[in-house]
């Protein structure tokens, strides 16, 4: 898309036109409209937004995205150097170099509610016998990491067991890492757990035989763990 079409249109552009009959000023006047045209549904999507946000307000719902970031001396609600246990060194920001931690100090607060407080235990009474899974790459394997420090404080639950064998998540022949991790707590039976899926859609190597062999991606069918588990129970979150 050209971020200009009037400093775009240059004269080789203006002699086609020319030689069509055509105007170049008009065709600078179309372009013109059509980006009027856009920024006319942009703001009238905006709009749509700002009433949509302003019933919520009226009716008493909690708008999670309007809201701003303050400082809260109870955070951070883990330690990032202590929760080894569920945190890769690679992802641990206090194991760098880095010397401003400041951020960990603050919390997002929503503009009309008042968030109540994570509390781990909390959350696996509302969680029991329900499993809790991060489907994705690496942005979702932080999200996993940061919830089980979350969950358990930052510090080390020994009676927290690994379930990964279960979902089929054990470390493949040759592999070096795991297709992801679960872990279940077992006072109320709540499993949490990470699927490792860059693409989200079924993957095959081409020539199996072949260590550096190219993968054939399915567009049309999930990969065998969520057509397995995820796609076929109801008591997912």
């Amino acid at each position: 898309m050209l971020s200009n079409p009037k400093e775009e249109l240059n004269e080789e552009d203006s002699i086609s036109h020319l030689a069509e009959g055509k105007d170049v000023h008009d065709t600078v006047k179309h372009s013109d409209s059509a980006m009027d045209r856009m920024n006319m549904l942009s703001t009238e999507r905006k709009d749509e937004n700002r009433v949509s946000a302003s019933t919520s307000e009226r009716q008493g719902l909690v708008i999670m995205l309007k809201g701003r970031w303050v400082a809260d001396s109870r955070r951070p609600l883990y330690s990032g150097s202590g929760c080894k246990q569920w945190l890769s060194d690679m992802w641990a920001c206090r194991l760098t170099q880095r010397t401003d931690f400041s951020y960990e100090g603050y919390r997002w607060q929503p503009t009309n509610c008042e968030m109540p407080e994570f509390q781990g235990a909390e959350f696996l009474r509302k969680m029991q016998d329900k499993t809790f899974a991060f489907i994705g790459d690496s942005l979702g394997r932080q999200q996993f990491q940061s919830l089980m420090c979350m969950v358990s404080g930052g510090e080390e639950m020994p009676e927290v067991e690994d379930v990964g064998e279960k979902y089929g998540l054990a470390i493949p022949e040759g592999a070096t890492r795991p297709d992801g991790w679960a872990y279940r707590f077992p006072d109320t039976n709540t499993t949490i757990l990470f699927y490792w899926s860059a693409s989200l859609c079924d993957t095959e190597p081409i020539n199996i035989t072949d260590p550096a062999t190219e993968f054939a991606m399915h567009l049309d069918r999930p990969p065998a763990f969520l057509r397995r588990f995820l796609l076929s129970l109801m008591w997912w979150f």
